[in-house]
């Protein structure tokens, strides 16, 4: 027991420690940051993608951007060349630059079809939202998907290229839409980040959740929702739709935020299209910039990204942060070779950092086991007399005291000798003799002196012998025997 204690202790602490020094070390991934220019344009990181960071190991990353003027329309005219990346202080090689409407988007519509949905016109409301973001889409190179979904899910659209072919038929599918049971919304959630990696096509993508109600099981998969987020590099944006979705409000915003995206409340069918249609051109209106991270192993460390680009207004530098891999499973990271001083200096920290915690982790664990070694072997170093003597339960007055080994055990009373008969002529009718008080008893004689016995501890209750016509032996004893009635008086007889 005292081992399994130690060691559990020492596995807690380690635990507590390694958690709170990657905690300090990562300072919260995915926070973004920007810096926008004096005229009021700016440059936000939206999205890190690292799902292409094994790809080759090139550690390949993209970040989706909005880069914007003062009036929010995105500023044209910028090159690869106008883009600086560093990570962790290391410039990083800049692969590709892609503008607003030079790339394809990538739409995943996740639409609720429960029984509530039927209630206010709602089922409506939303196909009619549904057909308002297929006109945003240019045929011919952006893709969609729709997944519908009660307490089951159906891929009504798979994710293909939208064409002047196939696009009557894909909003025949959105209008022929029904109400009917339940709400479960992980599973068709989950299966809209499978489709993508699947198919893995380029271009930003993005996956739309909308609900009118509240799904109790959603809250037990959000962190399985959000690892296949950022493992695909796929947002998941979420929609509460009507009034009754406030109830569902907390679970939604915490899915969006953990899959680094935004919460929208739609009270309307009109709001609910107008979100649609917004998603849509900001997806189409984003700058995408790949690189090269100048630390291709998934070290698990945390990476500061930042980024400048050169605009007629001024510079516009916006920064994010990311890990990537395991602590446990990597080698540490290696510094590259034209690294400045900033980035060496992180670069020691981490390593430095990292050896701190598999000393400490080592230390808590060997001394928990020596502890618990050292409590199971102390009675064999220290002897059988280091372990205290379990203690007796007390004897009550009643009971007798045992004798200890070695010492010279009490005389036991005799037996009383069997009762002698009566003489002759004592009747069947004689009384017994009056009882004798009890006597001491006394041994039976020995050639020498008897050997005293101890005094016992406290006074043992005997019980009283049955009397006895004789006395004990030795003793002289009188036995009267009852008279014979008297003859009768001369002259009477006959």
């Amino acid at each position: 027991m005292t081992r399994n204690k130690a060691m559990a202790g020492g596995l807690l602490v380690g635990a507590l420690a390694w958690v709170s020094l990657l905690h300090l070390l990562s300072g919260g991934t995915g926070q973004a940051k920007s810096q926008p220019a004096s005229d009021g344009s700016r440059a936000a990181i939206k999205f890190l993608d690292k799902s292409q960071f094994y790809k080759e190991g090139r550690g390949e990353v993209s970040l989706r951007m909005d880069i914007l003027d003062a009036a929010g329309k995105p500023i044209l005219g910028l090159t690869k060349e106008s883009v600086k990346v560093e990570e962790e202080g290391s410039p990083a090689e800049i692969v590709a630059f892609q503008g607003p409407g030079t790339q394809p988007v990538n739409v995943i519509l996740v639409i609720d079809i429960s029984g509530s949905m039927g209630d206010d016109g709602k089922m409506a409301g939303a196909i009619e939202a549904a057909l308002s973001a297929v006109q945003e889409l240019q045929l011919g190179r952006d893709r969609l998907g729709i997944i519908a979904f009660d307490n089951r899910f159906d891929v009504v659209q798979p994710l293909e290229t939208l064409s002047a072919g196939n696009k009557p038929q894909c909003e025949l599918k959105i209008r022929a839409l029904q109400p009917r049971g339940g709400t479960v919304i992980g599973m068709p959630t989950l299966e809209a980040l499978q489709l993508f990696e699947r198919q893995a096509p380029d271009g930003p993508k993005v996956v739309m959740v909308m609900t009118d109600g509240q799904d109790g099981s959603l809250a037990g998969v959000v962190e399985t929702i959000a690892a296949q987020s950022d493992k695909n590099g796929v947002p998941v944006y979420t929609i509460g739709f009507g009034r009754e979705a406030a109830e569902a409000e907390a679970v939604l915003r915490d899915l969006a935020r953990k899959c680094k995206a935004e919460f929208y409340h739609a009270p309307t069918a009109q709001e609910l299209a107008k979100i649609y249609r917004s998603q849509v051109q900001e997806l189409t209106n984003e700058f995408t910039v790949t690189y090269l991270s100048p630390y291709p192993t998934a070290d698990g460390l945390p990476r500061r990204v930042d980024i400048e680009i050169a605009a007629a207004a001024g510079t516009l530098a916006a920064s994010t942060n990311y890990q990537i891999g395991s602590i446990v499973d990597s080698g540490g990271r290696a510094a590259p070779q034209a690294q400045g001083g900033s980035g060496a200096v992180a670069t020691a920290f981490s390593a430095l950092a990292k050896l701190w915690v598999f000393a400490l982790l080592f230390a808590l664990l060997s001394g928990a086991l020596v502890v618990s070694e050292v409590t199971r072997l102390r009675p064999r170093l220290l002897g059988p007399g280091s372990s205290p003597a379990p203690a007796l339960p007390a004897t009550s007055a009643t009971q007798p005291t045992p004798t200890p080994a070695g010492a010279a055990a009490a005389p036991r009373r005799p037996p009383p000798p069997p009762p002698k008969k009566p003489m002759a002529g004592a009747g069947p009718s004689a009384a017994p003799p009056h009882p004798a008080a009890p006597r001491p008893a006394v041994g039976p004689a020995t050639a020498g002196p008897p050997t005293p016995a101890p005094p016992p501890p406290q006074p043992v209750p005997v019980p009283r012998p049955a009397p006895s016509l004789s006395g004990p032996p030795g003793t002289k004893s009188t036995i009267r025997p009852i008279a014979p009635p008297p003859p009768p008086p001369p002259g009477k007889q006959g």
